[in-house]
């Protein structure tokens, strides 16, 4: 609709020219994240005629996608059940699942890599179309809304390594990190209080210490670096985080 087309003259007129955007197979890359989501106020009609419109103008679409986008589980508690959103998800050049909350500790990283993820990307490969692996440090609604106070614990680290163990034996995927500064949700990777005194003395917030880790504020950042070698080839993954804590 208008929104649509109103956003793209204001984003893509100039911006997607820039040697700084992100291309993939020279085409500027743009990502819808949300369809087939429940509660969305969007139809497939809709987000099939969303996406046409870009990728008709040249564009890389990428769609942030529920965890269980080709209907293999049930218990995704907020995935529309519309069929009809298996032909959106087709529409896209690379989709990201959403895997925050979907995967919570060292079990489920294991168990739904080799059922889930694994399985999604040979799938994409088959039908020709790229796929994305979202990662993410830990997860606490508690400094938002409710829940858990340390929900799905960081430790230290470790959680997010263990799904970097995971990736690093999958070829040809794409790799998103959630979130840079999503402190809501407590995935932030951006510099972060370490401790009590970082933060207000009325409230609560989630803190790096929560699992009895001194980190340094900036320690997810610098993990990231680890991560970066990884993918290209210069580290070799082994069990241990490697990152200093300070």
């Amino acid at each position: 609709g208008r929104v649509v087309h109103v956003m793209y003259a204001s984003t893509f007129s100039g911006q997607a020219q820039s040697p700084a955007y992100a291309k993939q197979s020279g085409k500027p890359v743009v990502t819808l994240w949300g369809f087939g989501f429940a509660g969305r106020p969007y139809t497939p009609v809709q987000a099939i005629e969303t996406i046409r419109f870009f990728k008709n103008r040249g564009l890389y679409v990428v769609g942030g996608v529920p965890f269980w986008w080709r209907g293999n589980s049930p218990v995704d508690w907020d995935q529309d059940p519309d069929p009809a959103w298996a032909q959106v998800y087709a529409e896209f050049d690379m989709v990201i699942p959403w895997s925050p909350g979907r995967i919570v500790d060292d079990g489920t990283i294991q168990a739904r890599y080799s059922t889930i993820v694994e399985p999604d990307a040979a799938f994409q490969k088959m039908r020709g179309k790229d796929y994305g692996v979202t990662v993410f440090p830990g997860l606490a609604w508690s400094n938002w809304n409710a829940g858990a106070r340390n929900g799905t614990p960081r430790r230290g680290g470790q959680f997010l390594w263990n799904q970097i163990g995971r990736v690093a034996q999958m070829s040809n995927t794409f790799l998103f990190i959630a979130m840079f500064d999503e402190y809501n949700e407590a995935t932030a990777i951006a510099p972060t209080a370490e401790n009590a005194s970082m933060i207000p003395r009325d409230q609560y917030f989630l803190t790096l210490d929560a699992d009895g880790f001194d980190l340094s504020s900036d320690f997810y950042l610098r993990l990231t670096s680890a991560i970066r070698e990884i993918r290209a080839g210069t580290r070799t993954w082994t069990s241990q985080v490697p990152t200093p804590r300070r």
